[in-house]
C-alpha cells in the first residue's frame, strides 16, 4: 500500500461514497486525516514445467486491495459526535452485513489530475479511536476491502 504524507492525502486525494440510487450520487467523505491506497497486492500459485529445469514458475492468480481511511470528528455534545454525510454513509455500511455492507466509492485528485483515480465496490468495516490526542475530536479508520476489479476513471471526474 502506499501512504500519502506529504504532501497531505487531503491535497492529493478526494474520496466520494455513491449515497443515491442513480449512477451519479457521489457524497464527498470529509475530514480525512490520512488516506492509504492500495498496491494491488498479488497472490501466486506455483507453476510447472519440465522444460525450466526446476526453476520457479509463479503465476499471479489474484489481485486486489485495501484502501484505508482515517477520518476525524467533531464534538458536538458531551455524548455526540457530528457526523459528516459522507462518514454517515460508511458508517452504514460498516454496521451491516453481507451485501448490506456493500458500497461504492471513487478516489481521485482532489485538486490535480496527476494521481490515479479509481471506482470500486468495497466490503466496509471500521474501527473508532477516541485517542485523537484532541479533546474534541476523535478518529475512525475504515477499511474498504475491494470487490472484484476496480474501474479506472478518466478526468474530469464528475
Amino acid at each position: 500500500m502506499s501512504t500519502y504524507n506529504q504532501p497531505s492525502p487531503t491535497m492529493l486525494y478526494r474520496v466520494d461514497v455513491r449515497t443515491g440510487t442513480g449512477p451519479d450520487v457521489w457524497t464527498q467523505v470529509k475530514g480525512i486525516s490520512e488516506l492509504v491506497v492500495p498496491d494491488w497486492e498479488g497472490e501466486t500459485a506455483e507453476g510447472e514445467s519440465a522444460d525450466e529445469a526446476g526453476w520457479k514458475l509463479p503465476e499471479v492468480t489474484g489481485r486486489g486491495g485495501t484502501v484505508e481511511i482515517t477520518c476525524l470528528r467533531r464534538r458536538t455534545s458531551p455524548t455526540g459526535f457530528t457526523l459528516d454525510p459522507g462518514q454517515a454513509a460508511l458508517d452504514a455500511a460498516a454496521r451491516s452485513l453481507m451485501q448490506d455492507a456493500v458500497r461504492t466509492v471513487r478516489w481521485h485528485g482532489h485538486t490535480v489530475e496527476d494521481v490515479d483515480a479509481f471506482q470500486w465496490d468495497v466490503s466496509v468495516t471500521s474501527t473508532e479511536s477516541t485517542d485523537s490526542g484532541l479533546t474534541d475530536l476523535t478518529r475512525i479508520k475504515y477499511t474498504l476491502e475491494g470487490r472484484g476489479a476496480p474501474t479506472t476513471l478518466t478526468y474530469p471526474v464528475t
